[in-house]
């Protein structure tokens, strides 16, 4: 799988006198990132071992990933803010699955804002034995039909060849693996509301 996402990157990068139209770039290019969420997933699932789950804040990992999306929601004319409560919301599990849930929320939202030159709003709240992550986009929303599918494996609703159909439904495995879970809240030409809720460590 490996070696085929390269020789599809490989392809990508060729003159585009050798490519015999735009139609067929745009689909290597959609190969390439459908390979890249593939493999993703298998990395996550594919170990035979579980793995290993250690104390990790979810406040953080909210705090990290809206740091590290800043440029890019700049670039997009994306107003990107985050509200993160004092409480720490700590959990048992993997930090790199939690991140990687987190993150694939965040992007979608500001990558549904960009359409609209809008806002994407991120808040981190605990409430009594569970956090939630709540990400809100003034992008152009997702229709009812829209939403019975959202978390279907490789169903996009990006107009752009960008879209694999494989984020959300990687996130909402890597929350259903923490016992959380997923929704989301939309109104067509108004936006989208994604919440991420997860139990939070017994004290």
């Amino acid at each position: 799988m490996q070696l085929l996402a390269k020789k599809l990157e490989q392809s990508e990068s060729q003159v585009p006198g050798t490519v015999t139209s735009a139609k067929e770039l745009a689909i290597i290019e959609q190969n390439v990132r459908l390979c890249r969420e593939l493999l993703t997933m298998w990395q996550s699932y594919g170990s035979v071992e579980a793995p290993a789950q250690k104390p990790i804040s979810v406040s953080d990992i909210v705090g990290e990933v809206v740091k590290g999306t800043e440029s890019i929601a700049a670039q997009a004319d994306v107003t990107l803010t985050v509200d993160v409560c004092e409480d720490s919301c700590t959990l048992m599990g993997d930090p790199v699955q939690v991140k990687r849930a987190i993150q694939n929320v965040i992007m979608n939202g500001v990558q549904a804002a960009a359409e609209t030159k809008g806002s994407t709003a991120v808040s981190c709240t605990r409430r009594d034995f569970y956090v939630d992550v709540r990400v809100e986009d003034t992008g152009p929303g997702i229709t009812p039909p829209q939403r019975a599918k959202i978390f279907e494996p490789y169903f996009t609703t990006k107009q752009s060849k960008s879209g694999t159909g494989l984020g959300l439904y990687i996130t909402k495995k890597l929350v259903e693996d923490h016992h959380g879970s997923i929704k989301v809240e939309s109104t067509p030409q108004v936006g989208a509301t994604f919440t991420i809720r997860l139990p939070l460590l017994n004290n």
